[in-house]
């Protein structure tokens, strides 16, 4: 799987609903979505790069256009209750650096 990063742009006047109190509502997206993400505010529009696998990037735009549009509440749950929850999107590189074992010969050496 291909790992772009993709951009998102956001309003100023919009982007404090995408971060939310102390951060909290961007922390929150990153989490449910499996995402990392940065928010550049010297812009208007203001630009928040997104760095995931696919899955987990689209997650993520569902969950900032939720925010936006007032309807982050229904669409979290939406996420929270479907088969596309944490597990989904969990990156799949990091399962398989978890589970590599390097070769080794038959004295146990790699």
């Amino acid at each position: 799987l291909v790992r772009t990063p993709q951009q998102v742009q956001v309003k100023r006047e919009s982007i404090g609903k995408v971060i939310g109190r102390s951060g909290e509502r961007i922390k929150e997206i990153q989490q449910v979505s499996g995402v990392t993400s940065t928010i550049d505010q010297r812009y208007d529009p203001c630009l928040v790069e997104i760095k995931g696998n696919p899955t987990s990037i689209l997650a993520a735009i569902d969950l900032i256009n939720a925010s936006i549009e007032g309807r982050y509440a229904s669409t979290l749950n939406r996420y929270s209750q479907s088969s596309l929850n944490q597990a989904a999107l969990t990156d799949p590189y990091k399962e398989i650096d978890r589970n590599w074992l390097p070769a080794r010969d038959e004295k146990g050496q790699v």
